[in-house]
């Protein structure tokens, strides 16, 4: 969730307000006042401008499986006929929206309508992921792309990120080579994440982000050209901390 935006919720418990879903941790959990089977609580979401949305991650829940969780986003906050509008899979650990490319939206509604409440409010996290392009080009220079690639997964958006991220770990990896715009476009991406923000690695396959790891920058990496003409650049020195590795099943 970009710290810039806004998020409200249609049925707000002031000690559990909505703006909490701007923060990163999942403690930080939004609660409606009440719970009525079969009425429906929204949470609204501003970017404050478009954003490349590579994933919806809707966690710390207490939703029964027997809710509808529909997921909305739209360039517009009327979400009049929303581009995207999609109903969930449940799973006990999270909801989780993964499109097949990365789509830029300013505005999103997460809706729950759920006929068996367990308690008597509902609550949530939502996290909202951006993501950057780092498909290698197979005319550069060099043919390496992040370090020691045998031990690597796929992740959405064509990133390769270490398999063996756990809890604890701090691992440094090397990006590269990539053209300048996707390059610096990443480099810019992990400053602000050094200054808070998580980064969850999923294995693309698996497209459920319990079976990633979620962790921090602990340090980012140096950018630097690697031919004369400035075409091609490399991220070096990137370390990833572990925070923790979701035990959900």
């Amino acid at each position: 969730q970009a710290p810039t935006g806004t998020v409200v919720c249609s049925d707000e418990d002031a000690a559990y307000p909505a703006s909490n879903l701007r923060g990163t941790l999942q403690v930080m959990s939004s609660r409606t006042a009440t719970a009525v089977a079969g009425v429906t609580k929204t949470w609204t979401g501003n970017l404050g401008r478009p954003v490349p949305i590579g994933a919806i991650r809707i966690g710390a829940h207490n939703v029964s499986s027997d809710s509808r969780v529909r997921l909305e986003l739209d360039d517009e906050a009327t979400f009049t006929a929303p581009p995207v509008d999609v109903d969930l899979d449940y799973h006990p650990a999270e909801f989780v929206y993964i499109p097949d490319r990365p789509l830029s939206y300013q505005h999103w509604r997460v809706s729950v309508t759920d006929d068996v409440p367990i308690t008597t409010y509902i609550e949530l996290h939502i996290q909202v992921f951006a993501t950057v392009e780092l498909s290698r080009e197979p005319d550069a220079p060099e043919s390496r792309g992040i370090e020691d690639a045998s031990t690597a997964i796929e992740v959405a958006g064509g990133a390769r990120v270490p398999r063996d991220l756990v809890r604890g770990r701090r691992l440094s990896r090397n990006f590269g080579p990539l053209r300048r715009g996707p390059a610096q476009q990443l480099y810019e991406c992990l400053l602000r994440t050094g200054g808070g923000g998580p980064i969850w690695y999923v294995p693309e396959a698996a497209r459920k982000l319990h079976e990633g790891a979620y962790g921090y920058i602990a340090e980012t990496p140096s950018l630097r050209t690697i031919d004369p003409t400035g075409t091609y650049w490399r991220l070096d020195g990137m370390v990833v901390e572990a925070d923790r590795v979701a035990e959900a099943t």
